[in-house]
């Protein structure tokens, strides 16, 4: 990089010219700093567009931000629906959650409402409430069947699933539940 020294003072008629060279001269250095800024925070995972203006603009002027992000686009740094995407299939296979709160954390992360829709349209709301009703039941063995309808009826409305589709995923896990306990104690006694 070459340093270039501008006079203080100068009767130089060609100063606000140097003067706006210097100008551009910074905001590409501010844009580089952004644009190192940015890959850094995609890096650890990927990002909305949202999440990254929101990021940038607190250091930088939203000129420099804009143009950091462009970039961002041009370098396939950064991609909306494929954010989306990857983050409804992380819910699925971590934390499943319903297609109605899977939305909206979509929507809170800044992702447009027709591109929300689009990536969770292939969510099954009762596949989702069996794959949580399994994982639970593992440590619910024990349970009066009261008990057990209740404790998994909260758990699956905190993942924000309807009434409806708990009620059936629940009563499956409890059949699920109950021929497990009978198939151990069929085990023992022979």
């Amino acid at each position: 990089m070459k340093i270039i020294k501008i006079p203080k003072a100068s009767t130089n008629s060609n100063y606000s010219l140097t003067k706006k060279f210097a100008g551009a001269f910074d905001s590409d250095e501010e844009t580089e700093k952004a644009n190192t800024i940015a890959r850094r925070f995609i890096s650890y995972r990927p990002r909305s567009e949202s999440e990254l203006r929101k990021r940038l603009l607190k250091t930088f002027s939203s000129e420099v931000t804009s143009k950091s992000i462009a970039q961002m686009y041009r370098d396939g740094l950064l991609d909306d629906s494929r954010f989306a995407q990857m983050w409804v299939d992380s819910r699925q296979q971590s934390r499943p959650k319903s297609k109605r709160t899977i939305k909206q954390e979509l929507l809170s992360k800044g992702i447009s409402e027709h591109t929300a829709e689009q990536a969770v349209s292939e969510i099954h709301d009762l596949e989702n409430a069996l794959v949580c009703v399994r994982k639970k039941i593992r440590s619910m063995n024990g349970l009066e069947k009261e008990e057990f309808y209740k404790k998994l009826e909260g758990y699956l409305q905190r993942r924000g699933f309807s009434f409806s589709v708990s009620k059936t995923a629940i009563q499956q896990g409890w059949e699920l539940n109950q021929s497990e306990i009978n198939n151990t104690i069929d085990t023992i006694n022979l």
